[in-house]
């Protein structure tokens, strides 16, 4: 009976057995096969890593790019070799056998400028970032470098990984460099056409001034003069009108003042000394100094109209400084030619200042660029106790040259 059981167990566990192998067999394909799977495709990824490997040595080659890739969970820095010796002078060893070889040969001026904006790219989730800084060569000397850079970070966000690439742009820079005076001729062409529109606008004011705004004050005065004659006002109205009538006149003339300041022609009729001269008179009669114009062998024909525009306006700017702040008793304003310049001076005997530890106000400044614009030199003396001194020269090398006008000498202006 019991021999009978264990030979009936038998095909039983053949056939279990046979089943389990069948079984073991077909995972053991699928293994293989996702096995051969696998090794098919690293293949195919070592053959693309081969092919970009190929691409970005080509890459290089072309462009002289430097590439370079940070690990920042471990800290490594790698460089291609590439164009390290080409570009930079160095060569990988150099780098191995240097910490921090890349920010110790920034530029001082950039290094911390440059770190900074790699960091804030990093913390921050920008996924580029570009840096222009100067780098030292192996040699000493430094060049401009273009340093472009993307950031792969991991599903939180946190950056693990950078790519860049640093380019040689200094030859670039040195274009710029040498149109730079170029550039300068064209922003000083267009600040003269400002001030030639400017001046333009100017005239236009005066003439409103002089032909609508003064007609209507005048046709005010005579109003006030008519009603002052013909109506029979005693006491308090009549005190008014008077003082109605004074107003008047007193917006006449200061309407009139600044109709002539605003427009400054040269013509037959109006030349550059008779302006100048005129505006030392205004300046004495209502100032507690002295004005000596002198004029000697001086010629204004040499100037052209933006030069002598920007001498009126320079010694209008300054003889105002020297009513505000100098408490000079004397302003001296001498004009005259020599060793092929023009040379005007103005020259007060007031307090003065300290030139190298005050920093120089907007009037100064505008006088400075005024004589600039036009092609001249600005200078000022001062020393504390000592007045003044201000300087504009014009050379005239090259130029025609004509008689001086006949009005040359020296004369005074005493103010009232």
């Amino acid at each position: 009976m019991r021999s009978g059981m264990i030979n009936w167990w038998i095909p039983v566990m053949l056939v279990v057995e046979s089943v389990l192998l069948f079984f073991v067999s077909l995972s053991f394909r699928k293994v293989m096969k996702r096995n051969a799977e696998l090794i098919d495709l690293l293949k195919t990824k070592n053959e693309f890593l081969q092919e970009h490997k190929l691409t970005s040595h080509a890459i290089c080659a072309v462009t002289g790019q430097i590439w370079w890739e940070a690990d920042l969970i471990n800290g490594k820095i790698s460089y291609r070799d590439e164009n390290l010796g080409r570009m930079l002078g160095f060569s990988l060893s150099d780098i191995q056998s240097e910490d921090n070889w890349w920010e110790n040969n920034l530029h001082p001026c950039d290094r911390e400028a440059t770190i900074r904006k790699f960091n804030s790219a990093i913390l921050s989730d920008d996924k580029c970032c570009i840096a222009e800084y100067r780098f030292r060569c192996k040699d000493g000397l430094y060049k401009f470098i273009l340093d472009s850079s993307y950031i792969i970070r991991d599903f939180s966000g946190k950056a693990c990984r950078i790519i860049g690439c640093m380019q040689d742009i200094t030859v670039y820079k040195k274009q710029d460099v040498m149109n730079l005076p170029e550039v300068l001729e064209q922003v000083e062409e267009v600040k003269l056409l400002i001030e030639k529109a400017q001046e333009l606008e100017r005239q236009k004011l005066s003439a409103e001034l002089h032909d609508n705004v003064n007609q209507l004050i005048l046709s005010a005065q005579l109003y006030t003069t008519h009603a002052l004659k013909s109506w029979r006002l005693e006491g308090e109205q009549l005190k008014i009108l008077h003082l109605i009538s004074e107003a008047i006149d007193q917006a006449f003339t200061e309407v009139r003042k600044l109709s002539h300041a605003l427009n400054i022609s040269w013509d037959k009729n109006n030349d550059f000394i008779r302006s100048v001269t005129n505006l030392c008179c205004r300046v004495a009669e209502v100032n507690n100094f002295c004005v000596q114009l002198a004029v000697d062998n001086f010629n204004h024909e040499l100037l052209n109209n933006d030069q002598k525009y920007a001498i009126y306006r320079i010694v209008q700017e300054q003889l105002t400084n020297i009513t505000k702040h100098a408490k000079a008793s004397v302003v001296e304003i001498r004009m005259h030619n020599s060793n092929n310049q023009v040379r005007v001076d103005i020259i007060d005997n007031g307090c003065g200042f300290d030139t190298l530890n005050t920093s120089r106000g907007i009037g100064l400044q505008n006088m400075q660029k005024r004589a600039e614009l036009c092609q001249g030199k600005f200078e000022i003396n001062s020393a504390i106790g000592k007045g003044t001194r201000l300087t504009i020269l014009f050379n005239i090398t090259g130029r025609t040259r004509f008689t001086p006008v006949e009005m040359s000498g020296s004369f005074q202006i005493i103010s009232n």
